[in-house]
């Protein structure tokens, strides 16, 4: 109900010119009004006295039932004054502590890949077999996400709000970067750009990388390499270089890069001939026949089961 409306039936109802029904509501809504909260001080029942009078008393100050609206209207003052005072706590209350945001989860199976833009622009590359977990907004002192697998990350940079990553036993901290992180195994973390802080969560280490630069966390010790960023996002870009790699290290990348088991047969020969090429976006098949004209192998795929399982001869001169 109005102010105004409040007004005119207490006016009406103390002037007798209200109805029963009229005299009834109205007591209800003093009865209702009055045991909202407790009673308010003897400063805030001065306070409204003298506010509400202005206002509402004024042009019937003079007659004769002054005392009876003047009581009417104090009940109803000071339970403005409640209602005043739950409302200003509810309000701090919420602005203090706002509602937790929901947190969604994305997850990829065996040869699914998944694309993740968060509420801050960042981007993430999700590997196969992997799971994120990320809140649909970020509050305002920090963003963290938590990590089951292996990502790529393009992260927005904000000064004021460091990105963490959290996997396992590894926390990264940076601030705007492009980074990757695998946690299949051991727990590396590769940086393409900007700079990355990698923590150990048991041993308490952690160390700053810059890019080009790997961490790989293990017995509580972080072991920092330098390397070609592009060998561990190649899953990501489909650009891979290699650069005088031994073999098993060159199936490895195509492995993760392809979403395929590579698997070499029992007759296969152990070689140490180092291959170097470079590939951006082509299809696995054509690269499995440009290495023929490195080493001397033969291989067969099963596409129900992803696998290429190969047989390894020589090296070629």
């Amino acid at each position: 109900m109005k102010n105004q409306t409040i007004f005119e039936v207490a006016r009406a109802f103390f002037s007798k010119k209200g109805s029963e029904e009229e005299r009834q509501e109205f007591e209800k809504l003093l009865d209702a009004l009055e045991e909202r909260g407790e009673a308010p001080t003897e400063a805030e029942m001065s306070e409204s006295k003298s506010r509400v009078s202005e206002r509402v008393f004024g042009s019937v100050r003079r007659k004769q039932n002054l005392r009876q609206l003047y009581q009417a209207g104090r009940r109803y003052a000071a339970s403005m004054v409640v209602l005043a005072v739950l409302f200003a706590t509810i309000y701090v209350s919420i602005t203090r502590n706002p509602t937790s945001p929901e947190w969604l989860t994305k997850s990829t199976e065996i040869g699914m890949r998944s694309t993740i833009s968060l509420s801050d622009g960042t981007m993430v590359r999700l590997n196969e077999n992997s799971r994120l977990e990320f809140p649909a907004f970020f509050e305002s002192s920090s963003r963290t996400v938590h990590l089951f697998g292996e990502a790529y990350f393009d992260v927005t940079a904000d000064p004021d709000k460091p990105f963490k990553v959290l996997s396992k036993q590894t926390e990264v901290t940076v601030l705007g970067t492009r980074f990757n992180v695998n946690t299949f195994q051991l727990p590396v973390v590769t940086v393409a750009e900007g700079s990355v802080k990698v923590a150990d969560t048991l041993s308490k280490g952690n160390v700053l990388l810059s890019p080009g630069q790997q961490a790989v966390l293990y017995e509580g010790q972080i072991d920092v390499r330098e390397v070609n960023p592009e060998f561990f996002i190649g899953w990501h870009t489909r650009k891979l270089q290699f650069d005088a790699l031994p073999v098993e290290e060159v199936f490895g990348i195509l492995e993760r890069a392809y979403g395929v088991t590579i698997a070499f047969d029992s007759s296969s020969k152990k070689v140490n001939c180092l291959i170097t090429g470079y590939y951006e976006g082509e299809r696995i098949e054509t690269i499995m026949k440009g290495l023929t004209n490195i080493l001397d192998f033969t291989y067969e795929t099963d596409v129900s089961t992803k696998t290429i399982t190969l047989t390894i001869r020589q090296c070629k001169k």
